[in-house]
């Protein structure tokens, strides 16, 4: 059943999870909920449905979908929208009605299997593979293979511990059958869509492909002079424990650690099955970008489908005592087989915002490489409410929340699903900017900030411990070299007395960063640094002399290229 709001109409959520059920032959129930309120659009709304399924290719079948009209908080239903008002039994008749009889899963004599399709973990028991079983009988103790889509296997074991969900308990089972949706313990690298059945069987069941990572970050241990002031987990080993587990429940993450050479190899057992993943199945192969992980040792990789979703988690691991280094997004961009093209990720995105902004967020997606697909009015004819809706590459879209939100004055909304692999946009390059960086450590004074200021906007502000390679600033002139400062610099005191009396220092406030702003905003060769409390940013290299060595090797590969 697709459940839209009759105010809002469809979201750009229903079009991704719409699209999925479609592509399964799935006949979804349209139910518009929300009904009883004043702004409901229900002949709008039911269009805006309609044309979302032919945009999606629904076949002619599934474009002949029922409706039902409900307000779930007073409880009724409607066959249409000018008939008499019924209870919740209406919507169970109308399921029954449309639904298809469960399918027969197969008789006792055939071998288990069970795809996989969500994951779990238990501190005690370990890794749970959540599924439907669909075939035969599985009990404790009896040997099962886990394999791919490909059909590669990718695991042997035993199953230790069988449970199903009661509540919000887990109750132990002495046997799954086909039917059944159970929790299995026993092995360590299935991904969902992975398929674990008996030894005898060699075909594994169908599943539809996940969406791939687009994005590639470097989590390190804080190495600052600074470092381990706050925090309570501060090695590698924490950190990838760390990730690790929620690599085990979260499928949208891959976890990979450098091994001290170039080739990457995979850290734990959710990241050797991602590896073990079919690369390449769909023609494509990932394209190595070694940006993220250059200049941090023990770092662990971690690719997500977008820089908001690595935020959320670095904010979470900084609230439970981590102290950690990361690295800027990079884009993981692929390489096709048979054509030998570049190619990268593009997002398919809808924004929310008050019309007197629309033309703002046209132009600078614009900028940013995107195409505009659709313009809509949404809410009403007075609600002032747009919706655009385009079609971007990923990297184009690294920091476009925080400048967005910045920009409509936090009216905008922004929502991103990925879409396909497209051809490498060339003009997406980003601008290089010189920082002011600290050449010394100390205590910051405001003395020494009176004349930094005159150079550039600052990041930090008197009484602050600084530290040789932290970046205090942004330099105000337009420059490609960063600017050394010595930020500690105080006035020096002697027994002449002058005539009349000092100039007050007057400092302008300083930029305060966010965690989503920061990590966009530095450039390869720098990092964040993030503890319990508070954000820094420093240059990957704090010696300044490995600096220059850095970007001089760097400076003749890139004439050696040319």
């Amino acid at each position: 059943m697709l459940v839209v709001d009759a105010s809002e109409g469809p979201m750009p959520q229903t079009r991704y999870v719409l699209g999925k059920a479609l592509a399964r032959g799935l006949k979804p129930i349209v139910v518009l909920n929300k009904c009883d309120r004043e702004g409901a659009r229900l002949g709008t709304v039911e269009n805006e449905i309609f044309d979302l399924f032919v945009a999606l290719e629904a076949s002619d079948e599934q474009l002949d979908f029922p409706i039902v009209y409900c307000s779930a908080r007073e409880g009724w239903t409607k066959a249409g929208p000018d008939t008499e008002q019924l209870d919740m039994g209406y919507l169970l008749q109308v399921l029954a009605q449309h639904a298809p009889p469960p399918r027969v899963l197969g008789d006792d004599d055939a071998p288990f299997r069970m795809l996989v399709s969500q994951m779990d973990a238990d501190g005690f028991i370990g890794k749970l593979l959540i599924g439907r079983v669909m075939s035969g009988k599985v009990r404790p103790g009896d040997s099962v293979v886990a394999m791919d889509r490909t059909g590669k296997q990718v695991e042997t074991g035993k199953v230790t511990k069988l449970f199903a969900r009661q509540g919000g308990s887990n109750i132990p089972l002495e046997e799954g059958v086909a039917g059944d949706i159970i929790q299995l313990a026993g092995l360590q690298l299935p991904l969902p869509t992975a398929t674990v059945a008996a030894p005898s069987v060699t075909r594994p069941l169908y599943a539809d492909p996940i969406d791939p990572p687009t994005i590639s970050m470097a989590f390190g241990v804080n190495d600052s002079p600074l470092g381990g002031r706050e925090g309570s987990r501060l090695t590698s080993t924490m950190i990838a424990d760390r990730l690790l587990r929620e690599a085990a429940t979260n499928v949208a993450l891959q976890i990979l650690t450098n091994s001290g050479s170039s080739a990457k190899t995979t850290a734990g057992a959710a990241a050797a099955a991602a590896a073990a993943a079919p690369g390449g199945a769909d023609g494509l192969v990932d394209v190595e970008d070694e940006t993220a992980m250059v200049g941090m040792s023990d770092a662990v990789e971690v690719r997500g489908r977008g820089e908001l979703q690595l935020a959320v988690l670095i904010e979470n691991m900084r609230r439970e005592g981590f102290e950690l280094s990361v690295s800027p997004p990079v884009v993981l961009f692929k390489r096709d087989l048979a054509t030998g093209e570049r190619l990268e990720p593009y997002e398919h995105v809808v924004v929310d915002v008050d019309e007197e902004f629309s033309g703002m967020v046209i132009e600078r997606m614009a900028l940013r490489k995107g195409n505009m697909r659709d313009f809509a009015p949404i809410g009403g004819k007075n609600s002032g409410k747009v919706r655009l809706s385009f079609g971007a590459p990923s990297r184009g879209l690294i920091g476009f929340q925080s400048e967005l939100k910045t920009e409509s004055r936090g009216t905008a909304t922004i929502h991103r699903t990925f879409d396909a692999y497209g051809p490498y946009i060339k003009g997406l390059e980003r601008k290089p900017r010189a920082v002011l960086v600290s050449n010394t450590t100390g205590q910051i004074t405001a003395y020494a900030l009176d004349t930094l200021q005159q150079r550039g906007s600052l990041f930090v502000k008197p009484g602050e411990q600084t530290y040789g390679g932290q970046i205090l600033g942004e330099c105000s002139r337009d420059s490609l070299f960063d600017m050394e400062v010595n930020p500690v610099k105080a006035k020096k005191l002697t027994n002449v007395r002058a005539n009349g009396h000092d100039d007050a220092i007057r400092l302008s406030p300083p930029k305060i960063w966010s965690l989503e702003e920061a990590i966009v905003y530095v450039a390869p060769d720098e990092l964040v640094e993030v503890t319990p409390s508070i954000l820094r940013l420093r240059k990957r290299l704090l010696d300044p002399s490995e600096r220059d060595k850095a970007s001089r090797a760097f400076a003749k590969s890139m004439k050696a290229l040319a």
